[in-house]
């Protein structure tokens, strides 16, 4: 059993779109924000693709849903990736925290990238990412 995104369109906002030229960190022309996308059986294949890992793990607490914490948390090949929007707080960090029990975490925030090791794991030595800023 799996989550819905409900009124969460944060991923509307924070990731890039090259099928329609929609850039990181700036709402999408086709989001209604808090409702949904107003092109929903049309939309991009991205976002087709796209899931956060709120939406499927079941262990992370409602509260960690993307529009309450200021980021989400997705699968890339080799990590997990964390977008953070720029107003960030307390529950936010947490999210963070709770991805790095999960695996080694890339952090998006603005034009910088941090990469955080997971928990009790060691360092890789290549990592492959299939995202962009």
């Amino acid at each position: 059993m799996a989550r819905v995104c409900g009124e969460c369109t944060l991923c509307c906002k924070l990731e890039s779109i090259k099928e329609i030229d929609k850039p990181s960190w700036n709402w999408c022309q086709h989001c209604d924000i808090g409702v949904g996308c107003k092109i929903y059986s049309a939309k991009p294949k991205a976002c087709n693709y796209f899931r956060c890992l709120w939406l499927d793990d079941l262990d992370m607490p409602d509260a960690m849903r993307p529009d309450r914490a200021g980021v989400y948390i997705a699968k890339s090949n080799d990590c997990l990736k964390a977008c953070v929007d720029e107003k960030i707080e307390g529950i936010g960090f947490e999210v963070i925290r709770y991805a790095r029990s999960k695996g080694h975490v890339i952090v998006h925030h603005k034009q910088q990238i941090n990469f955080l090791c997971g928990d009790n794991m060691q360092m890789p030595e290549k990592l492959l990412l299939d995202w962009t800023l």
